[in-house]
């Protein structure tokens, strides 16, 4: 409704439980609701920036921060990226994932996991 295009997924699962099928949200803009959303299921949002300015302006365009990830052939971009985003966690060229032997958790409004540290 407010302009994103729907790829694939966003319906429910059958069966028992809270589910949906994996989703890809593409062309969507920084005022779409779905922007400020922190997503705990399997949503991608797909936003092409101009350059890294104006990655790290979108990163950071969020009321959350609990984890992200970069994934690029260029390390030393990547890194230099990483140090500019304000996110809890980053993972480069790896899927966000946390050990339950490490402290984790978030900035902004995305606190959950310092009660595990």
């Amino acid at each position: 409704d407010q302009g994103a295009t729907l790829v694939t997924g966003g319906k429910p699962v059958d069966g028992k439980g809270f589910f949906f099928q994996p989703t890809i949200l593409d062309n969507i803009t920084t005022d779409n609701e779905a922007w400020f959303e922190e997503f705990f299921g399997p949503v991608a949002q797909i936003y092409v920036a101009k350059n890294d300015d104006e990655i790290v302006e979108i990163a950071n365009n969020s009321h959350y921060g609990l984890g992200g990830a970069i994934h690029s052939t260029n390390i030393e971009r990547a890194k230099k990226l990483a140090s500019r985003i304000e996110t809890g966690m980053l993972w480069i060229n790896w899927y966000t994932d946390s050990s339950p032997e490490l402290p984790f958790g978030g900035v902004k409004r995305s606190g959950y996991g310092h009660e595990l540290a």
